[in-house]
């Protein structure tokens, strides 16, 4: 598994389009921020507009990740030629799955490069209590990253369709899914069954996880049964997969 790891890496890599497209996240990060200290120069507005930036990310940088690691496979047919190397299924799943925590965990510590440094060079001086929320939400947004993408390649392995898989991430990061479930809960029958099963939905864990850290709340349990969701979802890629006939 490691040798596919290390190619998934080193495939990630070597794509200019990534590297284009952190710059252009970079720049216009650090772009906004400028302008916003030429026009306001205020710190608190530098907070909240960090913290409004960082909820983006989750959806334009995850979907971005998303394509990168699981898109191209699908597309070039690269598990046909790992499994006739002798790789199990199970295996290929896991190394794209670590190679997506790995892609997580790069993209956290640039966020949080950013979110830290850029007030000093412009100037504001931020209270510790400021910067630990800040990399809090970086934290947080690293891990819904993670959890959304598990959750969208459970479609790429189903349907072998990096656009419906690509759609579900966008669909469920966006927010729609959490806004339709809402609009049902106006009927009765649906409410009663939404109100006992709230508290376990990936989104009210994601809600209570973000509200803990503004509160400075325990957020511990939350965690965890985010950690579950990605278990179950990686449980599924692999029973998914290993009874999908794959066409050449």
């Amino acid at each position: 598994m490691l040798h596919l790891i290390k190619a998934n890496m080193f495939r990630i890599y070597k794509k200019k389009s990534m590297r284009y497209y952190l710059i252009f996240i970079s720049l216009g990060f650090i772009g906004i921020h400028v302008f916003m200290k030429t026009q306001y120069n205020d710190p608190d507005l530098y907070l909240m507009s960090t913290q409004a930036l960082l909820g983006f990310s989750t959806l334009f940088i995850g979907t971005y990740l998303f394509s990168l690691i699981y898109s191209d496979d699908v597309n070039s047919k690269t598990d046909l030629v790992s499994i006739g190397l002798g790789h199990k299924r199970m295996t290929l799943i896991l190394s794209r799955f670590v190679s997506a925590v790995l892609m997580v965990l790069v993209v956290v510590n640039l966020m949080l490069l950013h979110v830290l440094i850029l007030p000093r060079i412009l100037g504001y001086e931020l209270s510790h209590s400021v910067c630990f929320l800040l990399v809090q939400q970086v934290l947080l947004e690293g891990f819904k990253i993670l959890v959304y993408i598990t959750l969208a390649s459970i479609v790429s392995y189903w349907f072998q369709s990096n656009i419906l898989a690509t759609i579900t991430y966008f669909v469920f990061t966006s927010g729609i899914v959490t806004s339709i479930l809402q609009l049902l809960t106006n009927f009765s029958v649906f409410n009663n069954m939404y109100v006992k099963v709230s508290p376990y939905l990936l989104s009210s864990l994601i809600i209570k996880v973000q509200q803990g850290i503004i509160m400075n709340q325990s957020i511990t349990s939350s965690i965890m049964g985010i950690g579950i969701y990605i278990c179950v979802f990686l449980g599924i890629s692999i029973v998914v997969y290993s009874k999908k006939d794959l066409e050449f």
